[in-house]
């Protein structure tokens, strides 16, 4: 069976979105008053994930056949964030991060789908300019996989007639993954809210889902 992946039109116009915001506050947000605060935050945001999976093991015989190939595509995410920023150019946060799911063909019988979630440490890099927090980041992130395949074969000859799901036969795994994780992203200051535009990259069951997200932060002074 070949390995089949769907592709689905990347979801640019929300980041276009706050990057005019951005460029906007340039204009109406006084720079004292939203210049580098430091202290605690926390925050919540949604966007765009793409999410894969490669290993998926024949539901047939899962354990003599090797892997199918692999499924993703492109899904609604979120992630809620809690941090402290301890000098205008330096700050650590925590991110829990909710990928999606994807779901798709694998040959011509078989279907899969892929769940991602985990949590991930930062240390948060920004350049002093005012108004604009231009931020990179680097840091570990935890995720937890999970996968099911789904074969359908129907009038499969150990099918008895008027038994329900014959022929369907299904496989599932988990992975677990602890790796280096980055981002990049920008964010305007507005007294004690802020809002972001950024997009983080993990790696994770063979593949290396990314993250674009739009999110709002609350910062405690």
């Amino acid at each position: 069976m070949g390995t089949h992946r769907q592709h689905e039109p990347r979801h640019t116009a929300p980041l276009a979105a706050v990057a005019l915001l951005m460029i906007a506050g340039l204009h109406c947000v006084p720079a004292a008053a939203a210049s580098n605060l430091l202290g605690l935050y926390v925050g919540a945001g949604a966007g765009r994930a793409e999410v894969r999976a490669t290993g998926f093991r024949n539901p047939l015989s899962a354990s003599v056949t090797g892997p199918l190939g692999g499924v993703g595509g492109n899904a609604f995410a979120y992630q809620l964030t809690a941090g402290v920023r301890f000098l205008s150019v330096f700050g650590v946060e925590t991110d829990y991060v909710d990928l999606g799911h994807a779901s798709g063909p694998i040959g011509t019988r078989t279907s899969a789908r892929v769940d991602t979630t985990g949590t991930a440490v930062f240390g948060v890099f920004y350049l002093p300019i005012p108004v604009i927090n231009v931020f990179a980041k680097a840091g570990l992130a935890r995720l937890d996989t999970q996968g099911s395949a789904t074969i359908a074969l129907p009038g499969f000859a150990s099918c008895t007639v008027g038994v329900s799901n014959c022929g369907v036969y299904s496989s599932a795994y988990r992975q677990r993954t602890t790796s280096l994780a980055a981002g990049i992203g920008a964010q305007i200051d507005l007294g004690p809210l802020a809002v972001r535009a950024e997009v983080e990259r993990f790696s994770a069951a063979g593949e290396y889902p990314t993250l674009a997200a739009i999110e709002v932060l609350f910062r405690f002074l």
